[in-house]
C-alpha cells in the first residue's frame, strides 16, 4: 500500500462515514436499556402467571401469557437491531483501521512511528524537567530568603482573592447588584492586582539582580493553575506546596519514561536523564544502525585451543548472522525513506495520536500498580 494523498483522501472519507454513524453507539446503549426493561417486565409477568395458576385465575393467567409473549417479541426485536447496529459499527471501524493495518506490513513503517513517539515523549520529559527545575529553584529561594517567601505568599493570596472576586461577579445581577459589581471592578480587583504585581516585581527583581533564571510566564501559570495549601490559621504553606508540585513532576516524568520503555527500540535522550549512570536507563533494541550490528549481538563461543573445526564453524555462523543483520538494516533504511513525510497525512497523525494516548494510559496504569505494590510491602 502506497502512502499518498489519494490514500489519505480515501481514509478521511471512510473516517467521516464512521464518525457519521457513531451516533449508533448511543442507540445501542438505549436499546440495551430497553432490553433490560422488557426483561424485567417479562420476569414480573412470569411471577404473575405463577400466582394466577396458584389462584386458578384463568383470566389473569391469560393476561400474564400475553405480557410474556409481548416482552419476548420486543426483546427479540431489540436484540436484532442491536446486532445490526453493532455489525455496521464494526465493519465501518474495521474499514478505517485497515489502512494502518496494511501500512504496518510495510518494512520501516512501525520503526518510523516508534521514532515519532520516542521524540514526543522525550519532548514531554524535557518540558517537565525544565519546569521541575524552576520549581526547585523557587523552593531554594523561599527557603534561603524569608522576604521572597513573603513575596510569594503575597502573589498567592492576591491570586486567590482575584479568583474569588471573579466567581462572585458571575453570581451577581447587573441591575440589582450594580453597586457591588462597581466596587469589585473599580476597587477590589485593582487593589488585588496591584498587590500581586508589586510582589511579583520584587520577586523577579531579586532573581534578575542575582542572575537566577526564573521564567516569568511559568511563574504566572504556576500561580493560576496550582492550589496552594494553607495551615489551620490560614497561613499559606509555600515550601510544602512547591515540594509537592516537584514530586508531581517526578511522577509525571517517570510515567513518560515508562511509556518510552514500552516502545520497541526507543530510548530516553541523554539530556533528559538526571544523574545518569554509565549505561542507559532504557534498553536499546535496534534504534540505530550501529545497535543492529553490535559485535556482541552474536558473541563467540569459547572452545579449547585444539577445536579448530568447531572454532571455524562458529566464526562462519557469526559472520553470516552479521551479514544478514547488515542487509536488514539496509532494507529498513531504504524502506524508511518512504515514510519520511508520513506525518503530514491525517491517517498517520490519527494513528500516532491514538497510540500515544494508549501507551501513556498503559504506563500510567502500570506506575499506579507499582506504587500500590510498594506501599503494600
Amino acid at each position: 500500500m502506497e502512502l499518498n494523498e489519494k490514500l489519505d483522501q480515501k481514509y478521511n472519507a471512510d473516517k467521516k462515514a464512521y464518525e457519521k454513524i457513531s451516533k449508533l453507539k448511543e442507540n445501542v446503549k438505549n436499546a440495551k436499556r430497553e432490553i433490560k426493561k422488557y426483561e424485567r417486565a417479562k420476569r414480573n409477568a412470569e411471577m404473575n402467571k405463577e400466582w394466577a395458576i396458584e389462584d386458578k385465575d384463568k383470566a389473569a393467567e391469560t393476561n400474564a401469557d400475553a405480557a410474556i409473549k409481548m416482552a419476548e417479541q420486543e426483546i427479540a426485536k431489540l436484540k436484532t437491531n442491536v446486532a445490526k447496529m453493532n455489525l455496521i459499527l464494526k465493519n465501518s471501524k474495521e474499514k478505517v483501521d485497515s489502512y494502518i493495518k496494511e501500512l504496518s506490513k510495510e518494512p520501516g513503517f512501525s520503526a518510523h512511528i516508534n521514532s515519532i513517539l520516542e521524540k514526543r515523549y522525550n519532548r514531554k520529559i524535557k518540558k517537565y524537567n525544565k519546569e521541575k527545575e524552576q520549581v526547585n529553584l523557587m523552593v531554594d529561594l523561599v527557603k534561603q530568603h524569608p522576604s521572597l517567601e513573603n513575596n510569594f505568599k503575597g502573589m498567592v493570596r492576591a491570586t486567590e482573592e482575584l479568583k474569588k472576586l471573579d466567581e462572585e461577579l458571575k453570581t451577581l445581577d447587573p441591575v440589582t447588584d450594580k453597586t457591588r459589581i462597581d466596587e469589585i471592578k473599580n476597587v477590589e480587583i485593582p487593589s488585588a492586582s496591584s498587590k500581586k504585581s508589586n510582589n511579583k516585581n520584587m520577586f523577579m527583581d531579586f532573581c534578575t539582580r542575582n542572575k537566577i533564571e526564573i521564567d516569568k510566564d511559568f511563574l504566572d501559570n504556576l500561580l493560576e493553575e496550582q492550589g496552594f495549601s494553607h495551615t489551620k490559621d490560614g497561613d499559606i504553606r509555600i515550601s510544602k506546596t512547591l515540594k509537592n508540585i516537584s514530586k508531581g513532576y517526578d511522577k509525571r516524568i517517570a510515567t513518560y519514561e515508562k511509556a518510552i520503555e514500552k516502545i520497541p527500540g526507543a530510548k530516553i535522550y541523554e539530556d533528559n536523564v538526571e544523574r545518569r549512570e554509565s549505561t542507559p536507563r532504557s534498553t536499546r533494541t535496534g534504534n540505530t544502525d550501529r545497535d543492529n550490528i553490535e559485535e556482541d549481538s552474536h558473541p563467540a563461543k569459547k572452545f579449547k585451543w585444539w577445536e579448530f573445526r568447531k572454532r571455524f564453524k562458529d566464526w562462519r555462523e557469526r559472520k553470516n548472522v552479521k551479514k544478514v543483520q547488515k542487509e536488514n538494516v539496509g532494507k529498513t533504511r531504504e524502506s524508511s525513506e518512504k515514510f519520511r513525510d508520513a506525518y503530514k497525512y491525517d491517517l498517520v497523525k490519527d494513528y500516532v495520536d491514538d497510540k500515544e494516548k494508549t501507551i501513556f494510559k498503559e504506563a500510567t496504569k502500570e506506575m499506579k500498580q507499582s506504587n500500590r505494590n510498594d506501599e503494600e510491602r
